[in-house]
């Protein structure tokens, strides 16, 4: 399952978590990487990030997805914090939509204005 020199392969969240249970089991990153068709960095960065891509696991993502790049961030907690707004924003909308076919209503478009930002000191 060779592919092509210079050609990445992303991995699916189900082959990482079958390359960690390879890893698990005693064999080394290089022969992990060969059998998967990968760089042997690649499987070493999954080892590296067993917690994380063990909770995915655990809380049901989507098997087939494919990570090209997770990147650390120094704020972490803001981006949770923003994604979770952006999900809830989300919903709101999608409810509203859902809602104004239900009843037959058309709402108008609303926009969120907000003040400009003071200047900083």
């Amino acid at each position: 399952m060779e592919s092509p020199a210079g050609k990445r392969k992303a991995l699916t969240l189900e082959q990482r978590v079958a390359a960690l249970k390879k890893l698990d089991s005693g064999q080394l990153c290089r022969d992990v990487a060969k059998e998967m068709g990968c760089g042997k960095t690649q499987i070493a960065r999954i080892k590296s990030e067993k917690e994380d891509v063990m909770k995915e696991w655990e809380s049901g993502a989507q098997i087939d997805q494919k990570f090209v790049k997770r990147r650390k961030t120094q704020y972490e907690d803001l981006n949770n914090v923003v994604w979770e707004w952006f999900c809830t924003a989300r919903s709101v909308e999608e409810s509203a939509c859902q809602w104004t076919t239900y009843t037959g209503k058309k709402m108008q478009p609303f926009i969120i204005y907000h003040s400009p930002l003071p200047p900083s000191y």
